[in-house]
């Protein structure tokens, strides 16, 4: 409500249940038996649009099929397609039950093998999530627990899912991470995209949040360590917090912030330290932790006038300039 009228969040309450309203819609549809029209021109038209020359099928799928969406009767070589074009609903995966074949354009109900022709239109088939990929080498399992397919060996050989978090995650981590209840249930805090059934990896942070394994890389290349909802730090950050302890030795505080005191709240290990205030961090004062991640509570002790502070930040800067004036 911060921001806006009692008018606005109504109207914008009401845009947002009618949205709830068409997809429930949607789906109570695909469940239903629905008498749809033939396949038209277009839709006979193959895809090539994989990224591997020659490969029918379209940019998301290396597939020679069509599958007909059970909401809306529309054909799509998968369905990231559809949902790519279709704004107004999400296709139910589970509801598909035609397909149609590229290579001989017969309608027929889905399977791994054309009825008609007899080709295969995926090395890999889950009947369960009507789903092919004919990717050579892609290794993928179906988890009866998430309900949809994964990449991957399989459970309890390279991965295995986690109940709590209602995911799964790598057999690496079993029994070393942290859970969080329904943790991959939400949208990416970075990218705003869905984490659940995005078709990209994701990374299980030391704090146990998730994120887009590539917005977790693009942090950390713009020098972002520490996790967007806690404020945990993502990575081991030991060699940095001791470059920070060389830098603070080397360049002591102007006498003016000598009794310049912050308390500290550690993002890391939770502990609240006073501890002097410098312009490059402060440090927590847990002998176990002793990192730099810290926010300021508030400020105690005695602190410089802004004239005093503007003159030991131009003395500051002169003394790493290396131009600071010498006494004789």
């Amino acid at each position: 409500m911060a921001g806006k009228t009692l008018e606005e969040a109504v109207k914008e309450e009401s845009v947002q249940v009618s949205a709830c309203e068409a997809q429930e819609e949607h789906e109570v549809k695909a469940t239903e038996k629905q008498e749809w029209g033939p396949p038209t021109e277009q839709d006979f038209e193959a895809c090539f649009e994989h990224t591997e020359a020659k490969l029918m099928g379209c940019s998301h799928y290396p597939l020679g099929l069509k599958v007909r969406a059970a909401c809306c009767g529309k054909f799509f070589p998968c369905r990231v397609c559809h949902d790519e074009e279709i704004s107004d609903h999400k296709i139910n995966r589970h509801a598909v039950t035609e397909m149609l074949c590229m290579h001989c354009h017969i309608l027929q109900p889905i399977a791994q093998n054309c009825k008609n022709c007899g080709e295969s239109l995926g090395r890999y088939y889950c009947d369960i999530c009507k789903f092919h990929d004919d990717t050579l080498g892609k290794e993928i399992y179906h988890c009866p627990h998430c309900g949809i397919c994964r990449r991957g060996k399989g459970l309890d050989i390279d991965f295995f899912h986690c109940n709590v978090c209602n995911m799964c995650l790598s057999v690496k981590l079993k029994g070393d991470h942290k859970c969080v209840e329904n943790n991959s249930r939400s949208d990416c805090v970075i990218c705003g995209n869905d984490l659940f059934s995005s078709r990209q990896p994701v990374e299980v942070l030391k704090c146990g949040h998730v994120l887009h394994r590539l917005c977790f890389k693009n942090m950390l290349t713009h020098a972002q360590y520490c996790c967007p909802l806690c404020k945990t730090s993502m990575v081991d950050m030991t060699e940095v917090w001791q470059q920070i302890d060389t830098e603070i030795a080397r360049q002591p505080m102007p006498t003016e912030f000598a009794e310049a005191i912050e308390k500290v709240l550690c993002n890391d290990c939770n502990t609240k330290s006073d501890v002097p205030f410098h312009w490059l961090g402060q440090k927590c004062r847990n002998t176990g932790c002793g990192g730099y991640n810290t926010s300021t509570v508030q400020r105690i002790g005695r602190w410089p006038t802004r004239e005093q502070w503007m003159n030991a930040a131009a003395i500051q800067q002169q003394r790493q300039q290396g131009t600071e004036p010498s006494s004789e």
